[in-house]
């Protein structure tokens, strides 16, 4: 009753020291612990060939790592190391997130991904369907029951994904299974 504690920020209590009932107390004797996570920091280690990639400003997407019910957070790249370490050859990062809604919470893992180009309408397509020969990239389309080869030309990619430029439409049917053993003109059913 005759002590009034004022955190100089809003935010959230985190820990609360256990005192006995009329235990008196040192001046400067810890009572708790506030935390202000509507904004996190996370400092990452990238592979050294994307140091030319990655710079202040672009913006991050980070999801909570076993939840897939927690909204995508957007953030920023806050700072980027201009040195790589000698042993690991990685170079580091620090990420600043906003985190508004408080969902995700310190000490929790988060995957999060740097986004290093972008495009609004692009034709995407599995990377795994891609069959790749020396400097060309093919794909089979089926038409009439034929199992057909294109030859792509390919622009941004993600770990999963890759953009078509050419050699696709977008209402052709694409072969996502099997196209291992396919030759061009090769007999095929459908799933349909």
């Amino acid at each position: 009753d005759k002590l009034e504690v004022r955190a100089p920020f809003d935010g959230v209590l985190v820990d609360v020291e256990h005192y006995s009932p009329n235990q008196l107390l040192e001046t400067g004797a810890v009572v708790g612990q506030i935390m202000d996570y509507a904004i996190l920091y996370a400092e990452v280690s990238l592979p050294g060939k994307e140091i030319d990639r990655i710079v202040p400003g672009q913006q991050v997407l980070a999801t909570h790592y076993g939840n897939a019910e927690v909204d995508t957070l957007r953030g920023q790249v806050a700072q980027v190391s201009p040195v790589l370490d000698t042993e690991s050859r990685m170079f580091k990062a620090t990420l600043s997130i906003a985190n508004n809604s408080l969902a995700i919470r310190p000490g929790m893992f988060m995957r999060v991904n740097v986004v290093v180009a972008s495009k609004d309408s692009a034709l995407v397509i599995p990377k795994e369907v891609i069959i790749d020969r020396g400097e060309t990239k093919y794909a089979f389309v089926v038409d009439k029951g034929l199992a057909l080869e294109r030859s792509l030309e390919t622009g941004l990619s993600n770990r999963f994904e890759i953009e078509v430029l050419s050699g696709l439409e977008v209402e052709e049917q694409l072969v996502v299974e099997g196209f291992e053993t396919l030759r061009n003109r090769s007999k095929v059913r459908t799933g349909k």
